[in-house]
Parts: C-alpha cells; structure tokens; sequence
C-alpha cells in the first residue's frame, strides 16, 4: 500500500510540474503604486506557492499572489513600515514557509526587496542590490 501512496504522490508531483512548465511565472500583478514597495519573488521550492505579505504587528497577512515551480515574480508589497515578513502557503503542502523579518524604516521605502523559498521549504527575505 505505501508503494502505491508513493507511486501516486511521485505521479501527481510530475504531472504538477509539467503544467508548471506551461505556466507562466504567476498572476498578472498590478503596476506596483507610489504607496508599494516592489518585492521580487523567486520560487525554487518543489511546489506552487501563494505569497502574502505581512507587517508584524501592523497587518495582517496580504495576499500578493502566486509563483509555479521554477519561476520568478515581481509584486507590490503596501508600504506600512516595521518588521516585514513573507509567508507562502502551497496547495500541495500543509506546511506554511515564514521569511526572516527585515526592518524597513522610511529610508528603505523606494527600496526594492528579494525573496527566495527554496527546496527546503526556508525562505530568505532581503533588500536587493
């Protein structure tokens, strides 16, 4: 019985990431505002997965979008200012990925920001050089 689980789980994760391979990075994002900070999204997990952003203690989460298997994606991120964190949750998955927080003051507002989630469901947020 654990061979056929695996054989199917095996299964659904190609089938999944020949579809990813047809897709597009993610959702069509909106023109990142005056109010936004861009955030690019880099997604080398082993699954979709939807981003949210969240600035602690001042919002909840935000949903930004999504990101297929392998693929990159920018989106705006509402500027608020304190501790910036990413999360991602992925359909396939029933563990959520939180980023480290970075600090953001109103010196960082035109700053553009990277995050990376990686095969090892850790994600690693920073400003991008």
């Amino acid at each position: 019985m654990n061979v056929l689980r695996r054989s199917l789980a095996l299964a659904a994760v190609c089938f999944l990431s020949a579809c990813a391979a047809t897709q597009q990075g993610g959702e069509s994002a909106a023109p990142i505002g005056e109010d936004q900070m861009k955030l690019h999204v880099v997604n080398d997990s082993d699954s979709p997965v939807d981003v949210f952003s969240l600035w602690e203690g001042r919002t909840g989460r935000i949903r930004l979008g999504s990101v297929s298997i392998g693929r990159e994606a920018d989106f705006g991120v509402p500027w608020v200012g304190g501790y910036l964190r990413v999360v991602f949750q992925s359909p396939l998955a029933t563990q959520t990925i939180t980023s480290n927080a970075l600090v953001l003051a109103e010196a960082n507002r035109n700053d553009e920001l990277i995050v990376t989630v990686n095969w090892a469901n850790r994600a690693l947020l920073e400003i991008r050089k």
